[in-house]
């Protein structure tokens, strides 16, 4: 884990203890239009130069995906914490 402080960040979020069941709710509701949604963004990043470039093969957009995919349901089983805000800048770092 960073040191850096993620407090602004997770004021951002404005949950709280009471919101951590809502949010489990939240992440089943949306959990089987979740793979198609990727699905379909992957995709459209594929046939895009502009997004395609971003990754240098099949193979590292196939692992972005499988990261964001889990990074997502990470959110909704364990909320906007610190390990959260880690990976989504590691996976900001397409290769």
């Amino acid at each position: 884990m960073k040191s850096h402080d993620d407090a602004p960040k997770l004021a951002c979020f404005s949950t709280g203890p009471d919101d951590a069941k809502r949010l489990a709710d939240v992440g089943k509701a949306v959990a089987s239009a979740a793979l198609a949604a990727f699905d379909a963004l992957y995709e459209r990043i594929a046939r895009t130069p502009e997004t395609s470039g971003l990754f240098s093969s099949q193979s590292t957009m196939a692992a972005a995906r499988k990261k964001q995919i889990a990074h997502w349901s990470a959110l909704f089983a364990h909320g906007a914490d610190a390990p959260y805000f880690d990976r989504g800048e590691k996976i900001g770092k397409v290769g």
